[in-house]
């Protein structure tokens, strides 16, 4: 019987760990991962993460300690459960649902929704099933595991405040605001209006219109509509930018450095403000230089003011929980990132922060109409929600309860910009305003096919498809000529021929990273032909990366030193590694010093997926061996006439790199935890290297002075007198050969069969030598190994064994080893 103390702890341990996983953890881990995308500061939300624990934590406790005897144990177990599969399901299991834009078609997760039931009510039951049949074993153990849990997530806390450096109180770089200021005021003489529709893809326009004819003479009867147009990047975060400042973010600088670059090195805003314009740009203060202060007019220091802090807990809590929840319970608690805008100032004055709200921006035009200066010229960009979903939007611009179609939400974008115009008639500024209508991005296939509509003032005709090739980076240049001035940055869109733009370029940034450079040849809207360019930009690159220094230990965990070198095929930095990504991984590395001997790399792995994975390595371009991985690294040589000079390019191929499964896209293949490169006498696996040198014709034996398992870099057990088992379903040998070049024969003496008949394979370079079942031990394994499968004076032989089971498995002991074929010596010699 547990005492009433010891009962009482465990209530409150379970209670805390309950509350500190989705009441301070889940929130702040999803808070500092995602610092850029959202306005609140830390210092806005870590008093009411608190205050949610304090008071949760209260009750959880209290009713715990209300109860009494089993119903106390039966609570410990509903609390430690709920906890474990809460911080299983928001830190392991894949919850890649794609963009967090409220919208996501359940049906194709119908798969997911079966297995990840299962996974909780396994987690739920498991705590009462130890409650009942193993007490003895429960009580000390539920307590132990909760607070190993509980110094994981502090630890993993501490390392992101480490690493992202937060400033408490705001946001890095983000210390000011784009107010309201200006909004509707326009001028008598010269306006030049850029309107954002967020996430309007081309075709969409294209197909509406034609349903819709009646608003080519309306709405549209002045405008062009270029519907063969390829955007700048995607998402918004980086479309954006490039919109206003026509640079492409690709990586090679901070976020916050790319952006003090580009806007200092565009002409648009000193030519406008040269040209006596007033600038007022009204989109998120995330996508703007703080050094742009002078120019913007609607530029203000301080932050988005928070209007309802229990409007922000709620979505905070609403976002945690799209995170920590089982799959079946996440579609009602779905939700757009953009929602956090309910919490900020809405009221719509000249003070408060503008906010990318369409039913509030026709709302208060209509409110507050247009008003006109005398003294200065106008520009104005409007950043609005467009066609990006979810659809809340009605064909009269108000803001529906239920969601709407996305026909129905271009109406009211429609509408919107409909009474926008007629106001500008109204006061007879319309026909003279030169006005843009674009989207940051696309909707469909890579996203790379924006609309976009231009209408030049003082011309009238009627509406006008043109299917010129156009590219955002025409866009600036299309600007300036408003003001009639040139750029040496390209051409504007009137003075584009069918001759230009042939090869124009789009940027896709992934999740693991990586920026990915595309090509559109051809139509925009064709997703045939958009094609990779092969160049790729790693996120990890803030700065040209430091020379390494041979021996030094480069870091894949939190830390991420290794990162800085990564070129492709690397996903996020987790807390203690970092995944491959793909079936290519490339690190280009600048050495501080010359090689004088050859180079040896060791690679220390967390995880191999599936177990085991072939590597296929190449130095400079050059092939050095392929490899089976089946340990927790990865070791190999590389000759110093390979190393180079100044840089080390270390390309690895992974054939077998593959899915997880469920909601996680990612390739994975290897789990990187560290890396050491350094000339061989100064490594300590320079003696391993060397017991590997084999002479033809020698017997490798496996007594404990010959000790032949040292040719197995894994798949061996120990020596056991004359003999020793394969280990595992995979393993490899290593022979140091020097420079012999011709063909072999191989020949594998068994001593004993596990569980036979047990199949064999061998493969060299990818090439099977050997592929049969092995029934008995008469007679060796004889097989052939061509010339040319010694590469670089190294014979590497794949072996598996697919059928090695354990005794355990079988119950005849507790050996866990995975048996399959017990060598007693291995001989090669010469093929003649």
């Amino acid at each position: 019987m547990e005492t009433s103390k010891a009962s009482k702890l465990g209530v409150i341990i379970s209670s805390t760990l309950l509350v500190f996983t989705f009441c301070i953890f889940g929130p702040f881990q999803i808070y500092l991962t995602n610092v850029s995308e959202v306005f609140f500061s830390f210092g806005d939300i870590w008093w009411v993460c608190a205050l949610a624990a304090l008071i949760s934590g209260t009750v959880i406790i209290a009713i715990g300690l209300f109860l009494k005897g089993k119903m106390r144990g039966f609570y410990c177990c509903a609390l430690w459960g709920l906890s474990l599969a809460l911080y299983i399901q928001g830190n392991f299991v894949p919850t890649d649902y794609g963009t967090l834009d409220g919208k996501i078609n359940w049906e194709q997760y119908s798969g997911v929704g079966i297995w990840n039931t299962i996974f909780w009510l396994i987690l739920l039951v498991l705590p009462f099933l130890l409650y009942k049949f193993a007490p003895r074993f429960w009580r000390p153990t539920r307590n132990y595991i909760a607070l190993v849990i509980l110094g994981t997530q502090i630890v993993t806390l501490c390392t992101l405040f480490f690493i992202i450096d937060i400033d408490f109180d705001a946001k890095p770089n983000r210390d000011f605001q784009l107010t309201n200021l200006g909004r509707f005021q326009l001028s008598k003489n010269e306006n030049t209006l850029v309107f954002v529709l967020d996430a309007y893809d081309s075709q969409y326009f294209s197909d509406f219109i034609e349903q819709h004819p009646e608003y080519k003479e309306t709405l549209w009867s002045d405008f062009t509509f270029y519907p063969n147009t390829v955007g700048g990047a995607t998402r918004t975060i980086l479309a954006m930018p490039q919109i206003l400042t026509g640079k492409y973010y690709t990586n090679e600088d901070s976020y916050p450095q790319y952006l003090e670059n580009a806007y200092q090195s565009t002409d648009l805003y000193r030519a406008l403000h040269s040209a006596g314009y007033n600038i007022g740009v009204y989109t998120d203060s995330q996508f703007i230089s703080p050094s742009m202060s002078d120019l913007i007019m609607n530029m203000r220091s301080g932050r988005k003011q928070i209007r309802s802090y229990p409007v922000l807990a709620y979505y905070l809590y609403r976002l945690t929980a799209c995170r920590y929840l089982p799959h079946e319970l996440k579609k009602n608690v779905w939700m757009y990132t953009g929602d956090f805008n309910a919490a900020a100032d809405n009221t719509g004055s000249e003070e408060s922060t503008y906010l990318i709200d369409d039913a509030l921006f026709y709302r208060d035009l209509t409110q507050n109409g247009i008003t006109l200066q005398d003294d200065t010229n106008v520009y104005r960009l409007y950043h609005l929600f467009g066609a990006h979903g979810p659809c809340t939007l009605d064909a009269k611009a108000q803001r529906s309860k239920t969601e709407t179609s996305l026909e129905e939400q271009q109406m009211g974008v429609m509408h919107i910009l409909e009474t926008y115009f007629d106001k500008m008639k109204q006061l007879d500024i319309y026909d003279s305003a030169n006005i843009v209508i674009l989207a940051d991005h696309g909707s469909l296939n890579y996203t790379q096919n924006p609309l976009l509509l231009v209408k030049r003032g003082q011309e009238t005709k009627t509406f006008t498809r043109s299917d010129i090739p156009v590219s955002y980076t025409n866009l600036h240049p299309t600007l300036l000529s408003f003001l009639q001035k040139s750029t040496d940055f390209g051409k504007s869109i009137f003075d584009l021929t069918y001759e230009d733009n042939k090869e124009r370029f789009f940027y896709i940034h992934s999740d693991d990273g990586v920026a990915v450079e595309y090509v559109i040849q051809g139509e925009a809207s064709d997703p045939n032909n958009v094609h990779e360019t092969g160049k790729t930009f790693s996120v990890f690159v803030n700065k040209e990366p430091e020379k390494y220094r041979l021996g030094n230990t480069l870091y894949f965990d939190a830390q991420a030193t290794g990162l800085q070198y990564a070129v492709k095929g690397f996903s996020r930095p987790e807390a203690s590694h970092t995944w491959t990504d793909g079936h290519e991984v490339i690190l280009s590395i600048p050495l501080d010093e010359t090689a004088q001997k050859d180079i040896f790399v060791s690679i220390s792995l967390l995880s191999v997926l599936k177990g085991s994975q072939r590597v296929g390595i190449y130095i400079n371009d050059q092939f050095l061996n392929n490899y089976l991985v089946c340990a927790d690294h990865l070791n190999f040589t590389i000759p110093k006439e390979m190393a180079g000079k100044d840089e080390l390019l270390i390309r690895l191929e992974l054939p077998d790199a593959a899915s997880p499964g469920a909601d996680d896209t990612r390739i994975l293949g290897l789990a990187f935890e560290s890396m050491v490169i350094g000339e061989k006498q100064v490594t300590d696996k320079e003696s391993e290297i060397l017991s590997r040198n084999y002479s033809i014709g020698d017997k490798i034996v496996f007594t404990e002075e010959s000790n032949g398992t040292r040719y197995f870099s894994s798949g061996v057990s120990y020596i056991e007198t004359d003999s020793a088992w394969s280990s595992g379903k995979a393993g490899q040998i290593i022979l140091a050969m020097g420079d012999f070049s011709g063909a072999l024969m191989g020949e594998f003496e068994l001593k004993d069969i596990y569980a036979g008949p047990q199949k064999l394979i061998v493969r060299s370079n990818g090439q099977i030598l050997y592929d049969a079942e092995i029934t008995s031990v008469e007679e060796p394994v004889k097989f052939t190994i061509p010339e040319g499968c010694v590469k670089n004076g190294q014979l590497v032989l794949d072996l598996e064994y697919p059928n090695a089971v354990s005794p355990a498995s079988r119950h005849e002991s507790t050996d866990n080893r995975e048996l399959a074929l017990r060598f007693s010596s291995i001989y090669f010699y010469e093929n003649r």
